[in-house]
């Protein structure tokens, strides 16, 4: 998310990205909170490896597809691990998580429509419209 925040431009694209670091963030210190209440080594990120260049060696509609494609699969792994994980705080704490990811996502997908760079994802028949209710 820092190295994608740093080089975009576009200012709907950015306020997205800024909310997805955000987001991340906040995701890190519930679960390292968790690991150090329960005196586990807590995770450590990789922004300390971002450059400092603003210039993208991507486009921007690869870096949103790419950020929506990566939540997407944490929000999946989130799943896995509620299901498998026998701690009930734990499973509360993924299903609030999950429930931020989907409208993050819900968002996303909404953004990538406006700027005409997805189709509008497949939804139920409204069927009282066809029937003209």
């Amino acid at each position: 998310m820092t190295g994608f925040l740093q080089v975009s431009h576009t200012p709907s694209i950015k306020a997205f990205l800024k909310r997805g670091k955000g987001i991340s963030s906040k995701h890190i210190e519930v679960f390292g909170s968790i690991m150090r209440d329960d005196d586990i080594s807590s995770i450590s990120t990789w922004e300390s490896e971002v450059t400092d260049s603003t210039t993208s060696p991507f486009s921007e509609k690869l870096m949103l597809y790419h950020i929506l494609y990566l939540d997407a699969a944490g929000m999946g792994s989130y799943g896995t691990a509620m299901s498998t994980s026998n701690r009930r705080d734990l499973g509360i704490t993924y299903s609030r998580l999950i429930a931020e990811i989907a409208t993050y996502l819900d968002d996303g997908a909404e953004l990538m429509v406006r700027l005409g760079w997805y189709e509008k994802p497949p939804c139920a028949v409204e069927r009282n419209k066809l029937a003209g209710i």
